[in-house]
């Protein structure tokens, strides 16, 4: 019997659920993620996806570069809205997805005993589910909420660790009031640490000068120690 043109088999499902955890990705990075998805499978779920107006896709680099859409995101049923191919943040989200593989394939090579993650979108959801009803309501509280969370959170065995992708120079005043509220959170033990990693050495330097003057405990990378950006 021939499926509703509304249904995925389970491997295509999956397909459609990793673009929404991630809600940007590119299409190589979709394979990487979906190791154990052939190639055909996944290509296939996109085109239904883009059908049914589930995902959007763009040329990107050689490559497609996918989004979830609103109502992809609905039929899916873990975040809220869709994501738009127009977003000024596109490339950090894909260097973001990049750094967060780099570190997966990492630790499971070094055989850790539990691993698991979030997503920007994943912590973002769980952000909103926190909040009352009236402080959801205040203008512009979701959208600046993003400002709030990390790129990217590890739980590794009892560790949970906040990961930041810092691309481009911040003002110190956009600094000091994210590094205040990872303070606060190191103090309170939400996390066991946090590590920012930076794309270039001024971005360093200017991190670790608020960081000490504010006191706050932060561990920094460089991005190209983890991964090679022009090949995202």
């Amino acid at each position: 019997m021939e499926l509703p043109v509304n249904m995925f088999s389970n491997k295509r499902y999956k397909v459609i659920e990793a673009i929404d955890k991630f809600g940007v990705i590119t299409s190589l990075q979709l394979e990487k993620y979906l190791g154990n998805v052939s190639r055909t499978t996944i290509f296939r779920a996109r085109q239904q996806a883009i059908n049914l107006g589930y995902v959007q896709e763009r040329s990107y680099g050689g490559r497609s570069l996918i989004a979830i859409t609103a109502k992809g995101a609905k039929f899916i049923g873990h975040n809220y809205k869709g994501e738009s191919l127009l977003n000024d943040d596109m490339y950090h989200r894909v260097i973001s997805n990049e750094v967060l593989f780099t570190f997966i394939d990492d630790y499971r090579s070094k055989g850790v005993e539990y691993l698991q993650y979030d997503t920007e979108r994943d912590i973002l959801r769980d952000m909103q589910l926190s909040l009352s009803f009236n402080e959801l309501n205040k203008p512009n509280r979701v959208k600046n909420l993003i400002k709030e969370i990390p790129d990217i959170i590890l739980y590794i065995n009892d560790y949970k660790i906040a990961i930041e992708i810092e691309l481009s120079p911040k003002t110190n005043y956009r600094l000091e009031k994210k590094l205040n509220r990872y303070k606060e959170s190191l103090k309170n033990d939400k996390y066991s640490s946090v590590v920012y990693v930076c794309s270039n050495e001024y971005i360093k330097q200017s991190l670790e000068k608020v960081s000490n003057h504010l006191n706050v405990e932060i561990n920094f990378m460089m991005l190209e120690d983890i991964i090679n950006s022009e090949e995202v």
